[in-house]
């Protein structure tokens, strides 16, 4: 069987559990009539409707467009109200919001799982490859298996899409990370470079500037350079090596198992941990041959000094003319030492005497001892 007669059998399959979604979603909302529950489970169903939209127009121009398939935005398109439907579901999950009614949503979580089998399955064919239907284990997500470790850094998310956002936001906030949100490219770009971020979350596609563009900018700028990149996508995973090639430090498919994110995030903020150690490291030892350098040059120009003051006077009063870093004493020196001199020949002249234009007291006294 040639791989575009699998089509039919692909797309029954997908709109059957795509249907399950949205039916499952429609019992549950029956059910919560208020609250934040009720409005995931509306972002539930919306996707599941736009996905049911999706199945129709795609698989209406398949057959007819078989050699121009666009696999990147093919994903795009089938992935990002998947990552919508599982998300959701496992933050509902979570939440414990739904007691008695896990049934319905487990059933939404596997028909969604399901659902991504079959677009991979069509992905395959889009690509050239065999395909073959694959089973799948739905594997539940609770915040246990994620880690309770407290966590202090800031992430930044750019996504044009508001679920994406919502739904990264609202998962690594309650794990403790500080989670800031861009809209755009531009906003994102912006954020990085004046709100101290430690890790960025990028999606690929994007209106106007896309996640390769912001990436390759922010490898541009030294201020941004060494934040990690971890870019996000719902297209073919091809572009991962577009994505190395820009800069980005991992590049992950949507929809994403929840353990793994986290492990690259955890991963990628402990070295960019030690990093900010050998970079703090680095300015200090900067300083430290400063001042070190002034240090050297000072006890230089000191020693010099010292060498001419130790052709005129002794060895001690030089030090102590050195030492009071004033060359003017010298001429305070002489004064004492000729009134000295005066007085012991028995010619007496007007003695020198400290005041404000000469040295301190404690000066003048040690001057005299050794005049």
């Amino acid at each position: 069987m040639a791989p575009v007669d699998l089509l039919p059998e692909i797309q029954h399959t997908l709109q059957t559990h795509v249907n399950d979604i949205v039916r499952s979603g429609e019992r549950l909302l029956d059910r919560v009539k208020t609250g934040e529950p009720r409005q995931d489970l509306e972002r539930i169903v919306a996707a599941g409707r736009e996905l049911r939209q999706v199945v129709d127009i795609v698989f209406g121009s398949l057959l007819s467009a078989a050699d121009r398939w666009d696999v990147a935005s093919l994903g795009h398109r089938f992935r990002s109200p998947l990552t919508a439907v599982i998300g959701y579901s496992d933050l509902l999950a979570e939440g414990g919001s739904l007691t008695g009614k896990g049934a319905d949503l487990e059933h939404i979580r596997s028909a969604a799982g399901s659902a991504l089998v079959q677009v991979e399955r069509l992905l395959d064919i889009a690509r050239g490859e065999a395909s073959q239907p694959q089973s799948i284990v739905p594997v539940a997500v609770h915040s246990a298996a994620l880690g309770d470790e407290p966590a202090r850094h800031r992430l930044l998310v750019v996504d044009d899409d508001q679920m994406s956002r919502d739904l990264l936001g609202r998962w690594l906030g309650a794990l403790g990370y500080t989670v800031l949100q861009a809209q755009d490219g531009a906003a994102g770009l912006a954020m990085a470079t004046t709100c101290g971020v430690d890790l960025v979350l990028l999606d690929v596609r994007m209106i106007g500037m896309d996640g390769f563009e912001v990436c390759r900018r922010l490898r541009g700028e030294p201020a941004t350079s060494l934040i990690p990149v971890v870019m996000l996508t719902a297209g073919d995973h091809l572009e991962r090596t577009r994505a190395l090639e820009c800069g980005a430090d991992d590049l992950l498919p949507k929809p994403f198992e929840r353990t793994e994110v986290l492990a690259r995030i955890r991963s990628l903020l402990r070295i960019k941990a030690n990093q900010d150690v050998i970079r703090r490291q680095a300015t200090e030892l900067a300083e430290l041959n400063r001042t070190l350098e002034a240090r050297v040059t000072q006890q230089v120009a000191e020693i010099e000094r010292l060498g001419r003051l130790r052709r005129f006077l002794s060895p001690d009063l030089a030090e102590i003319i050195v030492n009071a870093q004033d060359e003017s004493l010298l001429s305070t020196t002489s004064t004492i030492s000729s009134t000295s001199s005066a007085y012991r020949r028995g010619r007496p002249r007007r003695p020198w005497r400290y005041g404000a234009a000469g040295p301190d007291r404690r000066t003048y006294d040690r001057l005299r001892r050794y005049a």
